[in-house]
């Protein structure tokens, strides 16, 4: 699947299956731009976030096309992402999904019910204030990584919803970010992040949440908008970097 979003009036979202070539969802919710769209790790769901003048957030089930949930944003959310099913106490999944939002000098962790429609949020606990730009949760969905305009980025802890560290990253803002999966070879350090700068640098760092260390770097000539990961063989992988001009 993919979807499109749109600016504008009356902007749409549009959801398409790339393998049949056609569309499937127009989705009209948004009255001044669509900022931000993501699908859950399933494809079920889909969020559609507008621009700062619109401040909506709705999450969509993609099986009918209807509105599961929404909210107004009290503050302009400059950035998004899903975090997966939300555990429960003893580190179980449940059937709740978890995102998170982040703008200027706050982060929020919000739980979507998907049966009920109920989507609360809680404020995480910074420590500093930032202006964040991305977002990314780790594999085991314990911490949320936030990188910010200040070229820094912070990881918290889902659970306690507290700030963990900070690491200096690149000379620009942090303009984004990639979770990668633990590293058998490093069994003290399970958190792995790829952080993509305004400078044009790519780095791996690696940590065990409270402190992190880079690995390797390339430096590439404009800003580092966009990083995935290809698999390729067992122990090979592929980056896709996407640059700005």
């Amino acid at each position: 699947l993919a979807c499109s979003g749109q600016h504008g009036d009356n902007p749409d979202a549009i959801v398409w299956d790339l393998q049949r070539r056609v569309q499937l969802f127009r989705l009209q919710e948004h009255d001044h731009g669509v900022a931000s769209v993501g699908f859950s790790q399933d494809e079920r769901f889909l969020y559609t976030m507008g621009v700062s003048q619109d401040s909506k957030l709705v999450v969509w089930d993609l099986q009918t096309g209807c509105i599961v949930s929404t909210q107004v944003l009290n503050k302009p959310a400059h950035c998004i992402a899903w975090g997966g099913r939300k555990k429960d106490i003893k580190g179980r999944d449940t059937t709740m999904l978890q995102l998170a939002t982040a703008g200027s000098a706050y982060l929020k962790i919000w739980t979507l019910d998907p049966a009920t429609g109920s989507l609360t949020s809680e404020d995480c606990v910074t420590g500093i204030s930032r202006n964040y730009s991305c977002l990314a949760f780790s594999e085991d969905r314990e911490y949320i990584f936030a990188g910010s305009t200040s070229g820094d980025f912070s990881a918290l802890h889902v659970k306690n919803k507290v700030m963990h560290c900070v690491t200096a990253a690149c000379s620009n803002a942090v303009a984004s970010m990639l979770a990668l999966p633990p590293d058998a070879r490093f069994p003290n350090e399970p958190y792995r992040i790829i952080v993509g700068g305004g400078d044009g640098s790519v780095t791996l760092y690696a940590g065990d949440g409270r402190h992190f260390r880079d690995l390797a770097a390339v430096q590439l000539e404009g800003a580092v908008s966009s990083v995935q990961v290809i698999p390729r063989f067992q122990r090979t992988t592929t980056v896709i970097m996407a640059e700005q001009d």
